[in-house]
């Protein structure tokens, strides 16, 4: 088995991951240096606490934190596109087998959230993503005389696209206590960083009607020409939201944490236009010739599974 790699694309692409997460890594830094407003904001939160009539709460108002998670990913194809065409007249299609399952991606980023009212809150989560899809290709020849002589041809083609994402998004919350259920919905925007495609191809040969000849490769392309560099959808989903009290520093001397708040979600993210540049959907001689594909108009659909911890910057006064 051969692996090729384009000159550099692969390269830069890994580059740009290892860029991107240390730049996340060195803002989950700076928001552990954060944490010393979250102890003022605590010690207020103490003092107003012993102050406030029992009609107030103190109510978290303005978070910082950062979330993680994993997300699955699936094409919705539009318009058919393929290199072949029947002369023969007979009905023969080249569509592409898109697989619904598919491996899962990751996503690391941080979340801001601001709090209207007890139930109402504005949150925006900043977050670099990777979205993984594959789909099937298959060719064949059949000499219609000696139908023994034969050549069979199937592709495999998994993608890997690494987006900086802004979900924008109002989530409200149920109940009153510590444990709070919530149900969400927004829009995002995303930019493209990279994109890779790796091709599996196994090729079957028994037209020279000697041994069969079976061959396996793997190759990898990079394709960030082949897609459009942005990508907005709306978001749906829900989750759970626990509070918990006043946590204690692990630092000698220092004040209490503040309120910790601890989300798990999952969302639904529905992508509103197609991601493949029309003007360049010929122009990779790799794809084209190499593997003898071109893509088809696809929008994306993925399903994210995450978990968050946010730091209390800021409280507010409210009723019970």
């Amino acid at each position: 088995m051969t692996k090729y790699s384009g000159p550099t694309q692969k390269s830069r692409a890994d580059a740009r991951t290892s860029f991107y997460i240390g730049g996340l890594m060195f803002l989950l830094m700076m928001q552990l240096q954060h944490t010393a407003l979250a102890q003022k904001s605590a010690k207020s939160y103490q003092n107003a606490k012993s102050k406030n009539s029992a009609s107030k709460k103190q109510l978290p108002q303005v978070q910082l934190g950062f979330k993680t998670g994993i997300n699955f990913t699936t094409v919705d194809a539009g318009e058919s596109y393929n290199l072949f065409e029947n002369i023969g007249g007979a009905e023969t299609t080249y569509e592409k087998d898109y697989a619904r399952k598919n491996k899962p991606g990751i996503q690391l980023g941080f979340i801001a959230a601001f709090a209207l009212n007890r139930n109402i809150t504005l949150s925006v989560a900043p977050l670099f993503i990777n979205q993984n899809f594959q789909y099937q290709t298959a060719y064949g020849w059949t000499n219609a005389e000696e139908p023994s002589n034969n050549t069979t041809l199937d592709f495999t083609h998994r993608h890997v696209l690494q987006y900086i994402e802004i979900p924008l998004s109002v989530k409200y919350h149920f109940l009153n206590g510590s444990f709070r259920p919530y149900v969400e919905g927004g829009a995002y925007y995303g930019s493209l960083q990279s994109a890779n495609k790796t091709v599996q191809s196994n090729r079957s040969d028994n037209a020279t009607g000697d041994i069969p000849v079976v061959a396996t490769d793997e190759q990898t392309i990079g394709l960030e020409k082949a897609f459009i560099k942005s990508n907005t959808g709306l978001l749906a989903g829900g989750g759970i939201r626990y509070d918990i009290g006043q946590v204690s520093s692990l630092m000698e001397g220092s004040s209490d944490l503040g309120v910790i708040t601890i989300t798990l979600g999952c969302i639904y993210k529905y992508g509103l236009n197609q991601i493949v540049d029309q003007n360049n959907r010929y122009s990779d001689s790799r794809s084209l010739y190499g593997v003898y594909d071109t893509f088809d108009n696809m929008s994306l659909r993925n399903i994210e599974i995450s978990l968050g911890c946010l730091f209390t910057l800021k409280y507010k006064n409210t009723s019970k």
